[in-house]
């Protein structure tokens, strides 16, 4: 099969995710989380663990919706 980055496995699995919001969030760019998403371009070890913290942070923030 064709080779997926793990980054791009967990995105596709987050498809209610806003790639250009996520962006935003980090202050990157939208086509730089899409190169990282699609594995034209490897983050760094630091940047990935800003990713994963923010993705934890959105996951905390919905946490907390009460309706």
């Amino acid at each position: 099969g064709v080779f997926k980055p793990k980054m791009g496995k967990t995105f596709s699995k987050l498809q209610e995710l806003n790639i250009s919001a996520f962006a935003r969030r980090l202050g990157i760019s939208q086509p730089l989380i899409a190169a990282y998403i699609k594995g034209s371009k490897i983050p760094s070890e630091s940047r990935k663990k800003e990713i994963e913290k923010e993705l934890h942070r959105i996951g905390k923030e919905l946490l907390e919706v009460s309706l």
